[in-house]
């Protein structure tokens, strides 16, 4: 074989590269785009439940508390006479303590009362006789009367 000219050359290279484009488009996968559009409706829920815990300034709160006192003491005492097997009446039942953990939990039209009293149970000479201690929910719903959950 004798001496390669520049245009033998030239064209050798070029005979190379379109070899080796070749190949390279053989042995190497090419990456397809592929968009695909999906319509999909979604509905929205139209109401929400949110719950929030909101301080109430002490003197409003405490009124319903006393609210709820004076209506279990003026609706509730006739059925609670008996303490430990003996009968009173109702003016010898007084409260003797309202606990400090007491809550006011509110919904949509009515609200509850929750607290804890010693009720004190006093015999004819004014001297301590009975202790009982009750927890009460008062019930308040709108244009009904107070319901009353005692235990005691």
């Amino acid at each position: 074989m004798g001496k390669i000219t520049g245009w033998t050359a030239v064209i050798l290279v070029i005979l190379a590269l379109i070899v080796g484009g070749f190949l390279a488009y053989g042995l190497f996968p090419q990456e397809k785009i592929i968009t695909k559009t999906i319509i999909q409706e979604v509905s929205v829920p139209t109401e929400v439940l949110v719950e929030k815990t909101i301080e109430v300034p002490m003197d409003a709160s405490e009124t319903y508390l006393q609210t709820a006192i004076d209506d279990f003491m003026n609706d509730k005492l006739e059925d609670m006479t008996s303490c430990k097997g003996d009968e009173y009446d109702e003016e010898q039942i007084i409260i003797s303590k309202i606990y400090d953990e007491w809550a006011v939990l509110f919904d949509e039209d009515k609200h509850d009362v929750e607290f804890k009293v010693k009720l004190k149970y006093l015999d004819s000479d004014v001297e301590a006789k009975c202790y009982d201690t009750c927890e009460v929910k008062v019930s308040y719903e709108e244009d009904e009367d107070a319901q009353y959950d005692v235990d005691c």
